[in-house]
């Protein structure tokens, strides 16, 4: 990763902090509640399509493997809270003069310059995360860690502009501020 990091740099810039996702819970009380209204929702509507199709096919010309891949598609989407809490502990943040990095299998990057709202917040664990963007900062915790595994999300207008990107449960929230110190001046929290 820190390879990349340094391959994904421009000629003169400098990294001034770098940092991880400080330990966590995949299900932390955050999540957990995400996790089972997602596990309800999925089971709920594919027991409702199941009963559509054995209702329109009859018992008889029913084909349970279409039943079964239903149930494993619906199991997908709740695997998504687990899946991104395990992603992040192997990205890395970083901070240079001009841009906001997270490192994992990618190198994704936000300049200062598309940034204009940027919060530190704690979600319910206590832990802080910095967040980029008006969408990000409006959003529940439990999108926090999706921005960041996703990466930077900048709108389609003339001067682009990040409405969601974060780093997730920063490990080190004072070097963090220090590195950003003057050079994020809408930074908040």
């Amino acid at each position: 990763m820190e390879e990349q990091l340094k391959e994904a740099l421009a000629e003169g810039e400098t990294i001034l902090w770098k940092g991880t996702a400080e330990p966590y819970e995949a299900l932390d009380k955050t999540h957990r509640q995400d996790f089972i209204i997602k596990i309800a929702v999925s089971l709920a509507i594919a027991l409702a399509i199941s009963i559509a199709y054995v209702a329109a096919a009859g018992i008889a010309n029913t084909k349970f493997l279409l039943i079964v891949i239903v149930f494993l598609i619906a199991g997908i989407t709740p695997y998504n809270t687990i899946a991104d809490g395990r992603r992040l502990r192997k990205v890395l943040y970083a901070v240079s003069d001009r841009r906001i990095f997270t490192v994992r299998d990618d190198v994704k990057s936000v300049e200062f310059s598309q940034i204009d709202c940027a919060e530190l917040k704690r979600d319910p664990d206590g832990h802080t995360s910095l967040l980029i963007g008006r969408d990000a900062v409006k959003s529940k915790p439990t999108k926090w860690r999706q921005y960041t595994v996703v990466g930077p999300h900048l709108n389609d207008g003339e001067n682009p502009v990040c409405e969601t990107f974060s780093l997730y449960a920063v490990n080190d929230v004072p070097g963090l501020r220090k590195a950003l110190a003057g050079r994020l001046p809408c930074l908040k929290g």
